[in-house]
């Protein structure tokens, strides 16, 4: 079914439970701020240091809303546990880790536009119009496969596992789009450059899953509305 998950299109995530099925007290949204390069912000399970990590977000995740964003717990609203929803995950993060996100709220905001307009292609809310007149490769989407969960896949700048990290993507993530670059034979593992969360990578292609629904949706979804 097409659009049955999560779609990243011109390197953002256009979710359809955005708009649907989340229900966010303010229109705004945020991204992870004040991580470094090798680091990760834990979203853990309840308003606590010591509660079970959910997920690994990502150093530059984006499209982050906030649920209950006048109720923080801690000692001020700077300062204090937030209650978020991203990725199909709701969860706590420490509140000084998020900072207001323009461009996504904005490009939010022009979708949900769109969408109330009731276009004859809803679906093509958010999909950027462009003329392109290259070659067009086949769309191969990936899920990540055998990471724990909780844990992450690293992203390098380089094929190999020496290389520098520079994104980790979600023990869950769908969406990750193999990139038509040969792939890199470095020892025993084989590593993909890919394209997520509107970052390009080096990954252990050990860890990826292909996904034909989704492929041919990604297809689909081009073929209707570029």
């Amino acid at each position: 079914m097409l659009l049955k998950k999560i779609i990243y299109v011109g390197g953002l995530a256009f979710s359809i439970g955005l708009s649907t099925n989340v229900i966010a007290d303010k229109a705004d949204l945020f991204r992870v701020a004040n991580v470094g390069p090798q680091g990760v912000l834990n979203l853990r399970a309840a308003p606590s240091s010591t509660a079970k990590v959910v997920l690994e977000l990502p150093r530059n995740t984006r499209w982050i809303v906030k649920r209950q964003s006048n109720n923080v717990h801690g000692r001020s609203q700077v300062r204090g546990w937030q209650k978020i929803h991203w990725n199909n995950h709701e969860g706590w993060v420490d509140v000084s880790y998020l900072e207001y996100d323009p461009e996504a709220t904005t490009i939010k905001q022009a979708r949900m536009s769109c969408l109330q307009g009731n276009p004859k292609l809803p679906a093509c809310c958010g999909y950027p119009r462009q003329n392109f007149s290259g070659k067009r490769y086949p769309i191969r989407v990936h899920d990540v496969q055998k990471v724990a969960s909780g844990q992450s896949l690293n992203m390098r700048k380089q094929a190999g596992r020496n290389a520098e990290m520079i994104a980790t993507i979600p023990h869950d993530a769908v969406g990750i789009v193999k990139l038509h670059v040969a792939p890199v034979k470095n020892g025993s593992s084989v590593w993909e450059k890919v394209r997520w969360n509107g970052q390009n990578g080096w990954v252990n292609s050990y860890y990826l899953n292909f996904d034909p629904e989704l492929s041919k949706s990604r297809e689909h979804l081009r073929e209707i509305c570029s």
